[in-house]
């Protein structure tokens, strides 16, 4: 498989080191704009993108994981990663006790 150059977005907010996944994103080909959209705009052109990626969970980890706010990443938006984590949490929290 032949691996392409990212957008310069994906790039600067990814080291090599840590994102070995981030060559075989969908995301590579798209604009930035797919999936950092305008407030108000929609994020499903991106989220079907998302969903046929083979690297999705990989790069949904990556965004919770370094409490990245913005766009959509993995699928999800924003307020949807927050919901993750909160279930991420609660799943912790009951496991513990």
């Amino acid at each position: 498989m032949m691996t392409a150059e990212l957008p310069s977005f994906i790039s600067e907010l990814l080291s090599s080191e840590e994102a070995e996944w981030r060559q075989y994103a969908r995301c590579r080909d798209e604009p930035k704009d797919t999936f950092f959209p305008n407030a108000g705009a929609s994020h499903n052109t991106a989220r079907r993108l998302c969903n046929v990626c083979a690297v999705q969970s990989e790069c949904l980890n990556y965004a919770l994981e370094h409490g990245i706010k913005f766009g959509v990443w993995g699928g999800k938006s924003e307020r949807e990663r927050r919901a993750v984590l909160r279930s991420r949490r609660q799943v912790m929290e009951a496991q513990s006790a």
